[in-house]
């Protein structure tokens, strides 16, 4: 039966190719290509013949770890799977096992998985010996089948409690190979690249186990229309699904995530030159402005069927409620990120935890937008897009700003310890009273909730 699938995902992938696909694959091939030859040109075999010394081989894994969110994100939004079965398939005799072990060969087969193990394969070859390269090339493949997996089980479940052990779970595969790249260099480039191997042949066989778990087959599709899926999980998915969908939302959200990051890691040398404050701007922004850009919209989004929403039993107050742990999510997520920086030396757990504390109860800021925000066209590209801002949105952003000046002025005037104990007590404050000021938010939305809805129409 395993075949006879193949032999349908053959004939199925022949027919329905996606070609615009394979030309985002090749035209990021031919960048790489691109950038090799420039290279060369510009002088970089003499840079190469000067650092023929350096011993590349023995930072393998810590690159390879380097490619795993990029190369994971780049998955999410371009590969496709056949994670649950049609119909076709549900009326034949496919086994449970037989469909998992063909998910498995599938993500094998996947040209998206050999993506980023080509590029690496070739970038270890310029850097290392041809045997090293090989073999860090081998390890980067086992890691980018393994992330491959994840998606397949993120495609797979169908309620979000299931996806969310999946994130966690890629979280956690992260913070065991953070140390170990970094700690465990010295053991050698073989042993220390075998070892990493090792690591995705287990989170390989969890996620495959993982797939025994998920439903194969939807079966509560017929009743996706009914009263009970508008309960908490669904609303909560409401908001990464927007995520993860729109175009222009995910945009925002992952480049600005990846800019504060990268400038966090990189300008911390500014602490020496011009004290803890810098640093804390750096920490703070990378920490909250994935939240603030995407909470200036308020109900941007949920503009688009607003009306549809009015008529299911959901009040205002929980949709503002499920933004706020969904912000908060976010946060951790970025505060998670921020880890390794500690044991680099760069920054504390206490500002980390300060930062974090600060920032989702400063969440609460970002829900009034939702008294004056116009719809947003999602599907759009957020470059140079100003559709569905307004001036009062913009007026109001320098309200969200107030807790950056907070923090950075705490860290500058007060010493570490007063600053973190200060500003971790005033966000511990704000959290505690995020359900009766997100109260008398959906109040005043409720009282202007006619105006509201022929601004969402326009």
């Amino acid at each position: 039966m395993l075949k006879t699938l193949l032999q349908l995902w053959w004939i199925e992938t022949r027919r329905t190719f996606d070609w615009k696909r394979l030309g985002v694959f090749l035209y990021l091939l031919f960048l790489l290509a691109a950038l090799v030859i420039g290279f060369y040109a510009g002088g970089g075999d003499r840079v190469m013949s000067r650092m023929a010394g350096l011993p590349f081989q023995d930072y393998a894994v810590m690159m390879a770890l380097a490619t795993i969110v990029p190369d994971f994100m780049m998955k999410l939004m371009l590969k496709q799977d056949a994670a649950m079965m049609d119909d076709f398939l549900k009326s034949k005799p496919v086994a449970e096992r037989t469909w998992n072990r063909f998910l498995l060969v599938s993500n094998l087969l996947d040209y998206w998985n050999w993506m980023t193990p080509i590029v690496m394969t070739v970038l270890f070859g310029l850097l290392m010996p041809v045997g090293y390269a090989l073999l860090g090339g081998l390890t980067v493949w086992f890691v980018s089948i393994a992330d491959g997996l994840a998606i397949t089980c993120l495609r797979k479940a169908t309620d979000w409690a299931y996806k969310l052990a999946v994130w966690i779970g890629l979280l956690f595969f992260l913070f065991l190979l953070t140390p170990y790249a970094f700690f465990m260099s010295g053991v050698g480039a073989v042993v220390h690249m075998l070892g990493m191997i090792g690591f995705a042949l287990v989170a390989l066989w969890v996620l495959y186990r993982y797939l025994f778990s998920l439903s194969s087959y939807n079966e509560s599709r017929a009743q996706a229309s009914s009263v009970r899926g508008m309960r908490g999980g669904t609303l909560l998915s409401l908001e990464y699904v927007s995520l993860l969908r729109a175009k222009r939302l995910r945009q925002m959200v992952l480049m600005c995530a990846a800019i504060f990051l990268f400038q966090a890691y990189t300008q911390n040398y500014t602490a020496n030159e011009f004290g803890v404050g810098f640093t804390a701007f750096y920490v703070f922004f990378a920490i909250d402005f994935p939240t603030l850009v995407l909470g200036q919209w308020g109900f941007g989004v949920e503009a688009n069927f607003f009306h549809g929403l009015m008529t299911k039993p959901v009040t205002v107050e929980r949709l503002l409620l499920n933004k706020f742990f969904f912000y908060m999510l976010i946060n951790v997520a970025m505060t998670l990120l921020m880890i390794p920086g500690v044991w680099l030396g760069y920054w504390s757990y206490a500002m980390l935890v300060a930062a974090l504390l600060l920032t989702v109860g400063s969440n609460l800021l970002l829900l009034p937008t939702c008294l004056f925000s116009t719809r947003l066209d999602v599907f759009s590209s957020a470059f140079f897009n100003y559709q569905g801002a307004n001036w009062s949105i913009n007026v109001y952003a320098f309200v969200a700003f107030i807790p950056m000046v907070l923090f950075i002025s705490g860290y500058g005037l007060l010493s570490d310890g007063v600053a973190s104990a200060v500003l971790s007590a005033v966000g511990v404050v704000l959290i505690c009273v995020h359900r009766p000021v997100i109260r008398r938010i959906a109040k005043a939305f409720m009282r202007r909730k006619y105006e509201r809805m022929e601004k969402f129409c326009e």
